[in-house]
């Protein structure tokens, strides 16, 4: 038993706070569009797009990202200039954007994770067909 007790706050309990950080609820992200111009990324993959993308949002999937295919090599080299504009960060549930907010955070952007497009619809907000 207190290997277990151990083990959950060794391990899994950074990770609980670590999911949490630098987030974002889709309302503030929407704030954050007019009052400082911030930029929404969906990051989600092309097959997740059927349901929509928030409305503000540009679309680089997280396989670029990771591949440092050409839409994330594009992304990065527009907001070169920008690195003072948020970029809010969403994906299907909110995993991928940390990944992605981390990666941002390091090369000196203010990122945040707003978490999963049904946050964004459930919150009511305004969505686009791509």
């Amino acid at each position: 038993m207190k290997f277990l007790v151990l083990f959950l706050f060794v391990f899994v309990a950074p990770l609980s706070t670590w999911a949490f950080e630098n987030s974002i609820t889709p309302e503030k992200g929407v704030e954050l569009v007019k009052t400082k111009k911030a930029i929404v990324l969906d990051v989600r993959e092309a097959d997740e797009l059927t349901s929509g993308m928030a409305e503000p949002a540009r679309w680089v999937p997280t396989s670029s990202f990771r591949s440092n295919g050409p839409e994330w090599k594009k992304f990065l080299g527009e907001m070169a200039s920008q690195k003072d504009t948020p970029v809010v960060v969403y994906c299907a549930v909110g995993g991928r954007a940390s990944t992605i907010v981390r990666s941002l955070r390091k090369q000196g952007y203010t990122a945040y994770n707003m978490g999963g497009f049904r946050d964004w619809k459930a919150a009511g907000l305004p969505v686009k067909n791509p």
